[in-house]
């Protein structure tokens, strides 16, 4: 009943596997790599989420930036009512928000952000329709930027076709008083 050493090994190759095991790393590797490259990609498409994020916020900051700059209209300039001269203007903050968005946001959908709401609480009521609307005593105004940005992922939402994301930023800045 005792066999060999060498008997016991005649079925295996050089490997000292089993002649139908062979290929199992294969498989093994198959399995690994593609766990491995979906975390990779993943992590990647989380990246550019965070980032676009980050740069939905700084839009929503430059457009209210732009909005707190004040602009005079010289053909309408008043001299004896200096701060009744001050105009605020949703084209300078919508231009803003575009000229940031387009210059540095990560979009691969071609879908640009989205103004939500453009006010100036504190300011009299606006004169002129969307997006040309102009804001007259504006001193002590505060300027509130809502910007909406759905992203889409680029594996994530291939695989999973679950994932849809809007990003939300909101920024108050308050003009200055004379």
């Amino acid at each position: 009943m005792s066999t060999s050493v060498r008997e016991r090994f005649r079925h295996r190759g050089s490997t000292g596997r089993r002649k139908d095991q062979r290929g199992g790393e294969v498989v093994e590797f198959a399995i690994f790599a593609s766990v491995f490259f979906l975390m990779i990609f993943a992590i990647i498409d989380m990246s550019f989420a965070v980032f676009n994020q980050g740069i939905t916020n700084q839009a929503a900051r430059y457009g209210a930036r732009q909005g707190t700059l004040y602009w005079v209209d010289p053909a309408r300039y008043n001299p004896s009512n200096p701060m009744g001269n001050i105009r605020v203007r949703e084209q300078f903050i919508v231009s803003g928000v575009d000229y940031y968005g387009e210059k540095t946001l990560l979009n691969f959908s071609g879908v640009p952000i989205r103004k939500d709401t453009i006010e100036l609480p504190g300011a009299n009521s606006p004169s002129g329709s969307a997006p040309n609307r102009e804001w007259t005593n504006v001193s002590n105004a505060r300027v509130t930027v809502r910007l909406e940005y759905p992203h889409n992922f680029l594996v994530l939402n291939a695989l999973a076709g679950l994932l849809d994301v809007t990003m939300d930023a909101d920024t108050r800045l308050s003009t200055e008083s004379d």
